[in-house]
């Protein structure tokens, strides 16, 4: 290069006011819709010069909103000078070894292999390559065009929007990358360059945001606003009966959901309502004990146990209670931004955040196996009263999510890895089911499980099963009665 072009990252990065080098420079200023930290912590900056080599790289660890928009100088000893900027807004940790460019391109596989002629990052005849490279699925990756002019200062702002998660940018002669919508590559364009910083708040948070309108206290159902959500986990521990990774980050609409689990009571109201469910649960017309059908709660006549969660019940009959009252169950998405992440700033690994849970916490442990010793063997091995679950509450209010029950939810047992998430719409993602899946997926930990589960852990049983610690709750579009 005959003039050099360089950055000024850890300047303007830290919010330093020593004033810029007298020289073309651009300040840009990069923010971003998606909550901070959840989905966004770390932003990567890479620089091309004119003929596509790469000539810097910088990571920002920005895990406070209040770090939002992250600021840098691009400048040149002599302009005119057009330099390539890459972006790439993720959350740390989600990281891969960098073994050359491994875009990722929606109908292609999951995780592409990289290619064979990997660029390489030299800074004075030395390799300073990164190791490692943010993993595209869970990142926003901006390919910008800044041209710098004669003795001239000027200032632009980015914005690195959820729709764009998992577009990886293409950094070839044709270059493009993702602007604003959904799975779409369009050209690289030259920024919009002004004379004034834009001072405007951070974005941060707003990505698919649908707030919640204030509700009644003690609402049958529960409003959950709008936003962004991590569905899955990376700990690799985490798989039981269907691995939960690769996370990913998703968006989701508003929507409503039961306070409590689905109870003897309200099945009843409902067939006196009209629901006439092809499959009855199981009958249990005497006392509540600890095999046959005395595991069962629910009765062809009331047996004072009305307030009990129903169990003993199918995926079909489950699904068509939800129905008959305007709902449905609800997605493996729903279900887990609810008990994990609704209400907190980061996702916690029981609904009522991060604390180890105690047999007064949640019904669960009642049961042992001979690898593992239940833990709440002192509780009685039947299902657990409704005063039980008092709590196993969120932040928002809804009980029962940890243990209790093991509830169905709607989506095909299908590891995250499959098509239906992998390729399926980054806002209100779900394996939608079809008539000739056998199985389904389960959520959260029951009072017969040994050890309390994580609310990452994903359970699959057939859709016939009509088992004792299994019941469900029911999502909806909208508040109802």
């Amino acid at each position: 290069m005959g003039s050099r072009v360089a950055v000024v990252f850890a300047l303007l990065a830290l919010g330093c006011t020593e004033s810029a080098p007298p020289r073309p420079e651009v300040v840009v200023s990069v923010d971003t819709d998606l909550p901070v930290p959840l989905a966004v912590s770390s932003l990567r900056v890479d620089l091309y010069d004119e003929n596509g080599a790469w000539f810097e790289s910088a990571d920002f660890a920005r895990p406070d909103p209040r770090d939002w928009p992250v600021s840098f100088g691009v400048w040149a000893d002599a302009a005119p000078r057009r330099v390539s900027v890459r972006l790439r807004a993720y959350p740390t940790g989600q990281e891969r070894d960098y073994r050359g460019e491994a875009p990722h391109l929606w109908g292609g596989p999951m995780d592409p292999a990289p290619s064979e002629n990997a660029p390489r990052l030299v800074e004075g005849g030395a390799d300073v390559t990164p190791p490692s490279a943010p993993w595209a699925l869970v990142t926003v990756d901006r390919l910008v065009a800044i041209d710098l002019a004669p003795d001239a200062k000027k200032e632009a702002r980015v914005t690195l929007t959820g729709a764009c998660l998992g577009t990886s940018a293409i950094l070839e002669k044709d270059a493009q990358s993702c602007v604003a919508t959904e799975k779409t590559l369009e050209p690289v364009a030259a920024l919009a360059l002004g004379d004034a910083r834009d001072t405007s708040p951070t974005r941060a948070g707003t990505w698919s945001a649908e707030p919640c309108d204030a509700q009644p206290d003690g609402a049958p159902r529960v409003c959950v606003a709008g936003g962004a959500t991590v569905l899955g986990t990376p700990d690799l521990l985490s798989g039981v009966e269907e691995p939960a990774l690769p996370a990913r980050t998703f968006g989701l609409h508003r929507y409503f959901v039961d306070r409590f689990e689905v109870t003897v009571g309200r099945f009843r109201d409902a067939l006196g309502g009209g629901l006439s469910p092809s499959v009855m649960p199981v009958a249990n017309d005497g006392p509540l004990g600890t095999s046959g059908n005395g595991v069962c709660t629910w009765s062809r006549a009331p047996q004072g146990r009305e307030d009990y969660a129903l169990n003993c019940v199918s995926w079909a009959t489950a699904r068509a209670f939800c129905k008959f009252l305007g709902g449905d169950l609800p997605s493996e998405a729903q279900w887990e931004h609810a008990a994990t992440i609704a209400g907190r700033a980061k996702k916690t690994r029981y609904p009522w955040g991060d604390d180890e849970p105690s047999c007064d916490q949640a019904a669960f442990g009642r049961a042992d196996s001979p690898t593992d010793p239940g833990k709440c063997l002192d509780r009685p091995a039947t299902p657990p009263a409704p005063a039980e679950s008092r709590n196993d509450v969120t932040p928002l209010g809804i009980l029962g999510l940890g243990g209790g029950l093991s509830e169905w939810v709607i989506d095909k047992a299908a590891p995250y890895a499959d098509a239906c998430f992998v390729e399926g719409p980054l806002v209100d993602p779900r394996c939608e089911p079809a008539a000739s899946d056998a199985s389904s997926t389960i959520r959260g930990a029951n009072y017969i499980l040994p050890q309390m589960v994580a609310s990452t852990v994903r359970f699959v049983d057939a859709r016939t099963t009509r088992t004792y610690p299994l019941g469900f709750r029911c999502a909806y579009t909208e508040d109802g009665p």
